[in-house]
């Protein structure tokens, strides 16, 4: 069995206790907070994934690093991990986790890219058009690109919406040229 397909077992399985508990939101940024530890710190991640260190000696000191910032449910997750031998799988848990969440909530994610930044008032009205061209609830993720000089370009899903100016040219290039 895959790697991949463990880890979203593992994850879908803890987003079913978490979902009883009332606690996604929580766990998932206690996932991105822990993976992103992880990230930082190598040494932590060279003990966590070592065979000569054992599996109790790995959870004092993940108790003593996350213990107090953590919920029971999410640290006993990762503790189960540990005693399973499932250290590698942490960073693409937590990334499937995520996922699920998106998944079971309608929620989808519009790739935004704007010339310049866009302030709150205007990040509601788009998702509020995007959410009602969609159906579903959408999540932003706008990323700065001067280049495509004012507008906006959207890509949800495998759609893509081009307002950019960059694209208005391009498109009035295709027509003048004939193409």
């Amino acid at each position: 069995m895959s790697d991949r397909l463990i880890a979203r077992r593992y994850a879908v399985a803890f987003y079913s206790v978490c979902l009883e508990q009332n606690l996604i939101n929580q766990a998932e940024q206690e996932l991105i907070y822990f993976t992103g530890t992880l990230n930082v710190n190598e040494d932590l991640k060279k003990i966590l994934v070592s065979p000569r260190i054992t599996s109790v000696k790995k959870k004092e000191i993940l108790y003593k690093i996350f213990g107090t910032d953590m919920s029971k449910v999410t640290f006993d997750f990762i503790s189960l991990m540990v005693d399973k031998k499932r250290e590698n799988l942490f960073f693409c848990i937590s990334e499937i986790f995520s996922r699920v969440i998106l998944e079971n909530g309608n929620i989808v994610i519009a790739y935004v890219t704007t010339a310049l930044p866009i302030g709150v008032q205007e990040q509601n009205e788009l998702q509020t058009v995007l959410s009602a061209r969609t159906g579903k609830i959408i999540k932003l993720d706008i990323n700065i690109d001067p280049s495509i000089i004012g507008g906006l370009k959207v890509r949800i899903e495998d759609k893509i919406y081009d307002g950019s100016v960059t694209g208005h040219l391009k498109r009035i290039e295709e027509e003048m040229s004939g193409t």
